[in-house]
């Protein structure tokens, strides 16, 4: 097999003429031009129309050739003439809204929306546009007397609400016994068959349930959940599209069915949607990155507040995971930080110092390095190609120093982890105090080994009789 020309040896070589009636379009690519034919005294073709010279000696107007942008998406135009035609089946077009979307319904403040960390430029106008900073970074300039002030008050915090450890509580279900076997116990099996025990537990692994998978990906963990149940109907909710689903592996009758909304759970208004009409459902995910989480709830607390069609939700499973990417204005109780007096700018240096609580083991990093590790410092980060891709932070999400011995808080590797982990509990803490405001008996519980997974937390609650 011959190698691929390098980018280097392409531009080395001459473009040949263009031939007569055809695009002048180059495309370095595929080093050729563009196939398509052109109007008589034209260069161009209608997609590439736009870089005609039409100061050119011999170029000629043909009536009706006008092309402009298509409204739906710029980077494509269409002839002006055709132009109501094409909006009717253009790929482009917006979908119709779904009855149930409700933008933002779910953000507790949409003032205060953020998709992406926060950066701050510097109030010096003098200051290089380079000098804008991230959380990461403004934590990282930190007085040391302000971060350390920062410290005390995490500390504090979870002392006084959460002054015990978190129990134990690792779980399993008899329908995943061939799913373990197979796997060879591997961490995703052993998290799936933990949370479907904790359903179970709630009593709420039962026909005649309906199951909201939120963040459901592919929909595996509903999978597992059809398998164990039987009959049952499934609600998939993801604003991503993904391949090699598991929707079909679940067999349809008339009493069991999956449907996927593909919507951001920020603008889910569950009420709104016909299929929770006079059902129990128990709202289910692994795992729920940052935000999402928060969101949730927030769906959650809304359709208790706004549905009319008989629907409740009347059991939570969800784990949890990603702190580093909460959103302040998302954060589902505000409450919650502010009669802890804890600010904008220190709940973004909370979720920062979060990721401290997920870079595995400085011995086991080591050993990795050295070529003696059995198996990865980072053991829910590195996935087997049988287990599937991972959906948690890895080490290259951290900053290099936080992966090192030798760090700038002065503070030992098994001291971050340690504050990295309260980081976490204080998040967990204050979303587990909004489930219980709502009417459930909730509780946060480590549902797998860290050695199987360093997400290990999951928020699992039941609706007070």
């Amino acid at each position: 097999m011959t190698k691929r020309k390098s980018a280097d040896a392409d531009l080395k070589e001459p473009i040949p003429p263009a031939r007569e009636n055809e695009c002048h379009f180059w495309i370095p690519r595929k080093r050729r031009y563009c196939h398509l034919a052109v109007n008589p005294h034209h260069q161009y073709c209608g997609q590439h129309a736009a870089l005609e010279d039409k100061t050119r000696p011999g170029f000629v107007e043909v009536p009706g050739s006008e092309r402009i942008p298509c409204p739906y998406d710029p980077g494509h135009n269409v002839a002006a003439r055709a132009l109501a035609k094409h909006l009717k089946i253009c790929n482009k077009r917006p979908e119709p809204p779904q009855p149930y979307f409700c933008e933002n319904i779910n953000v507790a403040s949409p003032s205060s929306e953020r998709s992406a960390p926060s950066v701050v430029k510097p109030s010096d106008p003098k200051a290089p546009e380079s000098a804008a900073t991230t959380a990461r970074e403004r934590l990282f300039n930190m007085p040391r007397e302000a971060f350390l002030k920062l410290v005390a008050k995490v500390t504090r915090v979870v002392a006084e609400v959460s002054p015990t450890d978190l129990e134990t509580v690792i779980l399993s279900h008899p329908s995943m016994k061939e799913r373990l076997a197979a796997s060879g116990n591997g961490k995703h099996a052993i998290q799936q068959a933990s949370l479907l025990g904790h359903i179970d537990r709630q009593g709420m692994l039962v026909p005649g349930k309906l199951f909201l998978e939120f963040g459901a990906g592919k929909g595996e963990l509903s999978k597992w959940i059809h398998l164990a149940v039987g009959e049952s109907r499934h609600v998939l909710i993801d604003r991503g599209s993904f391949r090699q689903k598991f929707d079909a592996n679940m067999k349809h009758s008339d009493f069991t069915w999956v449907e996927r909304l593909s919507m951001d759970i920020k603008d889910l208004n569950l009420a709104a949607c016909d299929r929770t009409a006079n059902e129990s459902m128990v709202a289910v995910s692994k795992h729920l990155c940052g935000a999402a989480t928060d969101l949730t709830l927030r769906c959650i607390s809304n359709f208790a507040e706004k549905s009319t069609n008989g629907g409740r939700i009347d059991g939570i499973v969800i784990a949890l995971c990603c702190h580093h990417i909460c959103r302040f204005g998302m954060y589902a109780s505000p409450e919650f930080l502010a009669r802890y007096e804890i600010t904008e700018s220190e709940f973004e240096s909370i979720c920062v110092m979060s990721s401290w609580g997920t870079c595995g083991s400085w011995e086991q990093r080591q050993a990795v390095q050295n070529g003696t590790a059995p198996v990865s410092p980072t053991a829910e980060i590195d996935v087997a190609a049988k287990e599937g891709p991972s959906d948690h932070q890895t080490n290259d999400d951290l900053a290099a120093e936080d992966l090192s011995e030798e760090h700038w808080t002065k503070m030992a590797f098994a001291e971050r982890e340690a504050l990295g982990l309260q980081c976490k509990r204080i998040l967990d803490l204050g979303r587990l105090e909004y489930v219980r405001a709502l009417g459930y008996d909730a509780e946060l519980v480590k549902y797998a080994d860290r050695t199987k997974s360093l997400e290990n937390v999951a928020l699992v609650a039941r609706r007070k009789a």
